[in-house]
């Protein structure tokens, strides 16, 4: 049976949480309550929804939550409600959205616990629990509030394999394989916290534009990790174009960037990805090519979270827009 499910913090599409709600679900579009709520920052990287009359005089405006509007399956519902703790710490409720012109009706998560509701009351100055602002746009919120991503300058991987490297483009597990001459390489999901896949400069071999990545507060990147060899990442380099002098330098069509924040089941990891020299938009990339990285995530996540693989851009300005 379908239900529809409002989103309005860490479920969002590009957040954290997402994969719980993209396994059998299907986007309705943007969305807009018709009530008005208070929205704070948890500290946690996700926000609560309150009823309006939780708000804090002189620091929380209530106000229409941003959000997004999903149909879902059962199995779906039954998972958000045990990431929710419904009925006890979220409840789950039927309210009226706006989506475009048109109104419908969903469910809602909006906080119930007790003890955190006298908590966040006890914390009249907002010391704890910041407002979110713009009220009711926790996307907005987060991009503004958390700070930009930024690369460790360290090279761990010149010696001492094996590797932890994190894969996000057309090379998937299956073609890991082949490059590294390694048949029986294994690989697990993985995501990059705080960074967006985008797409840029022209591969031949391709026939279009290919992935990198880009920093963005609150992004997540949805990928595979494998553990390497120092021979077997030496041939990776040569697949993905590294500088054979110098894999971390600037010298090839990419380089080695060492990262800390990869995520495979709960566990942060310490890792190593590619990162393009070119990312400049010249054109789309190829069909062929979107399909490698959808089947890249649909190996080791699944079929609907691979649909979601985004084509964004960074503009002259180097801001990222969304390319139509």
């Amino acid at each position: 049976m379908p239900h529809r499910v409002f989103v309005y913090g860490s479920l969002l599409r590009g957040l954290h949480n997402h994969h719980w709600i993209s396994k059998d679900s299907r986007l309705l579009g943007a969305a807009l309550s018709r009530e008005r709520y208070v929205i704070v920052d948890s500290g946690d990287g996700y926000p609560y929804a309150l009823d309006a009359e939780w708000a804090r005089p002189g620091i929380d405006t209530p106000a229409p939550l941003h959000g997004e509007l999903y149909e879902v399956g059962d199995g779906t519902l039954d998972d958000l409600d045990a990431l929710e703790g419904h009925p006890d710490y979220y409840r789950r409720r039927i309210a009226a959205f706006l989506i475009g012109s048109d109104e419908a009706e969903a469910a809602l998560y909006v906080l119930r616990d007790a003890s955190r509701l006298d908590e966040l009351r006890a914390d009249s100055g907002g010391q704890r629990f910041a407002a979110v602002a713009p009220a009711g746009d926790w996307r907005t919120h987060l991009l503004r509030r958390l700070p930009p991503l930024t690369w460790p300058p360290t090279r761990r991987t010149l010696s001492g394999g094996p590797h932890a490297v994190f894969c996000y483009g057309g090379v998937g597990p299956a073609a890991l394989r082949e490059h590294c001459e390694a048949p029986h390489l294994s690989s697990s999901a993985a995501a990059l916290r705080g960074a967006v896949r985008i797409y840029g400069g022209h591969s031949v071999a391709w026939g279009g534009a290919v992935a990198s990545l880009a920093p963005r507060a609150g992004g997540c990147v949805w990928g595979s990790l494998a553990s390497l060899t120092d021979d077997a990442l030496r041939r990776l380099d040569a697949i993905e174009g590294a500088d054979p002098a110098d894999p971390y330098g600037g010298g090839g069509a990419a380089r080695r960037q060492d990262v800390g924040s990869v995520w495979v089941d709960g566990e942060r990891v310490d890792a190593v990805l590619y990162l393009r020299r070119d990312v400049a938009w010249r054109g789309p990339p190829s069909d062929r090519y979107i399909a490698a990285c959808e089947a890249h995530v649909a190996d080791v996540w699944d079929e609907e979270l691979a649909a979601a693989v985004g084509l964004e851009v960074l503009d002259e300005a180097g801001e990222l827009r969304t390319q139509d």
